[in-house]
C-alpha cells in the first residue's frame, strides 16, 4: 500500500499482536485509484449495453430483411465476452 503516513501509533518497544494498526497512511490516493476504475467499469459497461442494444436492432433488421448479414455478425462479435468467469 502506497500513501503518506500521517500518524504513527506504536512507539519503540511497544509491544503488538497480529491485527494491530501500527500506522496512519493518507488514503486520498486509493480513493482515487478506486474512483478512477468504477468509472472505467461503468464507461465500459454502458458501451457494452450499447452494444446489445444495436445488436438487437440489427437482429430485427436482419429478420425484415433490411440489412446485411456482416452488420448482425460484428454485433454478436462485440457483445460477446472474451474471458470466461
Amino acid at each position: 500500500m502506497e500513501g503518506h503516513v500521517t500518524g504513527i501509533d506504536v512507539k519503540s518497544g511497544d509491544r503488538v499482536k497480529t491485527g494491530d494498526a501500527l500506522l496512519q497512511i493518507d488514503p486520498m490516493k486509493q480513493e482515487a485509484t478506486v474512483s478512477s476504475q468504477d468509472a472505467a467499469r461503468a464507461s465500459q459497461e454502458a458501451a457494452l449495453k450499447l452494444a446489445k442494444v444495436n445488436l438487437e436492432r440489427a437482429q430485427k433488421l436482419l429478420e425484415a430483411g433490411s440489412s446485411a448479414r456482416w452488420i448482425l455478425t460484428t454485433r454478436k462479435r462485440i457483445t460477446t465476452p472474451r474471458w470466461r468467469s
